[in-house]
């Protein structure tokens, strides 16, 4: 891989990290952004809260962990 590469490759995992973090903290504001032009006055139910955060904490381990083995990666790369 190459050094843009995986600058872009951190850049999307971090990204990916703080929609995880947003997943499990305001789950209620991913529901309001995904059905503004359906429903009215609608609320999000107990089973999409609880996906929505449990899916978030699975992107936030996921892209954690790749974010870790790139910065490993590309420190290696640069002091090797």
């Amino acid at each position: 891989m190459e050094l843009l590469e995986h600058v872009q490759v951190l850049a999307i995992s971090i990204l990916l990290t703080a929609l995880g973090v947003l997943m499990v903290v305001h789950p209620e504001w991913l529901w309001k952004l995904e059905h503004f032009l359906d429903t009215v006055g609608g609320e999000p139910s107990e089973l999409y809260l609880t996906i929505s955060r449990v899916v978030g904490t699975l992107l936030m381990i996921f892209c954690g962990l790749l974010t870790l083995v790139l910065l490993v990666t590309l420190l290696l790369r640069l002091l090797g």
